[in-house]
């Protein structure tokens, strides 16, 4: 049996994860709750939204038998996320080995490594292949080609490994160049059919393969979409400092701290950010962790522009996320109230972040998101642009040629099927290097070169 007590102090309802064994029946007391069973890398537990205060019981026999262990550090994440951990109750099935797939690297006669760290439309000259030695006229138009080995999207670590991605490309004739779409390792992107915020923790680096002759290659597709209704463009904002300090907690990345001790009264920690293209919020999020260095629970409440946005007990050694629809501006101040409570608390800001309405001004680039469903027509303010992407999908960049310009006015015509995200650009991105690689036949053989990373966003 698992029981906890629970404090509203206003809020209209609090959320909990209790692990619950695996195979065994359980029942769920309180006064006024709702609960939903879940299961993640192993671990059983139940989501619980408590709607009074009381006290919440989780009735369930002990076990007869432990689980599967697990070495996943996903399962760790998840037994980290709960009130009551138990390792014995993990009961674990890892996917299958995956068989080794084809060689990629047997599909062109020559292979070039590319390497980037920006978000962008990227060029290569085909003067920058003469100066490797390549005469790109002795290839087939038909056999360029491009793949990437590392997963830049997130996914599942058992999937990753089904490489290779080919990304579509652009030959530009014209400019003697050829065009892609270069994803960077963190940013926000439409995944699952939502918006979310994605960061490789180990590197910045994106690898891109440049193939020529062989096997025929995929091109970009062109999209010509007619006038549709007027949709909004929304833009996010997002605050995060990692701080990595191997020497006192391992590897591991915390936020800035936030800490107050049993004598203090109220602490408030300020952070100021600035929206200078909003014309209205949506939403607000943030992610905190009480630390092991706390006494207790913490007691936070969360403030933007003056108005109560949220506020949580964050017990120790947990998350707690932080939501609310507030009212933002172009100069906003965020504020973490830390209540007078027993003993000291320890926390640590992991992020905020915030989506609003913008009023479609772009620079010489710009980035938007749109929510909709069908064709859509979206007014953007800016320069002539050299570039307008559909690149919802970063493996499948979409060329849009139905937008029009004029005296600063850019009408763009698209279609989708609830988020879309659009690049405006007037200018292409160069590598930061291109090497020609030397694949040996057996590319198995080789020790690994990359490690495909998931985000630590989203696993608790």
């Amino acid at each position: 049996m698992v029981w906890f007590d629970v404090v509203l102090n206003g809020k209209p309802f609090e959320t909990y994860k209790v692990q619950i064994p695996p195979k065994v029946p359980y029942t769920v007391s309180c006064d006024s709750c709702s609960y939903q069973e879940g299961m993640s890398f192993g671990v059983r537990y139940l989501d619980i939204r408590v709607y009074r205060d009381g006290r919440v019981y989780v009735n369930f026999p002990e076990p007869k038998f432990k689980g599967k262990p697990s070495n996943d550090f996903r399962t760790h994440l998840k037994l980290a996320g709960v009130l009551n951990p138990n390792p014995d109750w993990v009961d674990y099935d890892p996917p299958k080995p995956h068989s080794l797939p084809r060689n990629p690297f047997s599909k062109a006669e020559v292979w070039i490594k590319i390497k980037i760290t920006k978000s962008g439309i990227y060029e290569i000259p085909f003067s920058e292949l003469s100066k490797l030695g390549i005469n790109i006229n002795s290839y087939p138009r038909n056999t360029i080609k491009m793949i990437a080995l590392l997963d830049t999207l997130r996914s599942s670590l058992s999937t990753t490994f089904n490489f290779p991605y080919e990304i579509p490309i652009w030959i530009d004739e014209g400019g003697q160049r050829i065009l892609f779409w270069g994803e960077s390792q963190k940013g926000f992107r439409v995944i699952g059919g939502n918006v979310s915020y994605f960061e490789n923790p180990y590197t910045d680096t994106t690898y891109y393969f440049l193939g020529l002759g062989g096997e025929i290659g995929k091109r970009i597709t062109v999209v010509n979409f007619p006038p549709g209704p007027s949709a909004q463009p929304i833009k996010f904002y997002r605050f995060e400092e990692n701080i990595n300090n191997p020497g006192k907690k391992g590897r591991v990345w915390l936020g800035r701290e936030m800490s107050r001790t049993a004598s203090d009264p109220d602490r408030i920690y300020t952070y100021n950010f600035n929206l200078s293209d909003i014309l209205s919020g949506i939403s607000f999020k943030t992610r905190v962790a009480n630390g092991e260095f706390s006494d207790t629970s913490a007691r936070l409440w969360v403030r933007i522009n003056g108005q109560i946005c949220d506020s949580a007990y964050v017990r120790v050694r947990t998350f707690v996320t932080l939501s609310c629809s507030p009212p933002l501006s172009t100069n906003n101040t965020l504020e973490y109230i830390l209540k007078p409570f027993v003993g000291s608390q320890t926390l640590y800001l992991d992020y905020y972040e915030v989506s609003y309405v913008s009023n479609g001004s772009y620079g010489n680039d710009g980035l938007f998101f749109v929510n909709f469903s069908g064709r859509f027509t979206l007014y953007l303010k800016g320069g002539r642009p050299v570039f307008v992407w559909d690149i919802t999908n970063p493996y499948e960049p979409k060329i849009i040629e139905s937008y029009t310009y004029s005296s600063g006015n850019l009408f763009i015509n698209d279609s989708s099927n609830g988020w879309a995200r659009i690049y405006i650009s007037n200018f292409a991105r160069r590598p930061i290097s291109l090497e020609i690689l030397n694949i040996s036949q057996d590319l198995y053989s080789l020790s690994a070169d990359y490690v495909a990373i998931g985000s630590r966003e989203g696993i608790l």
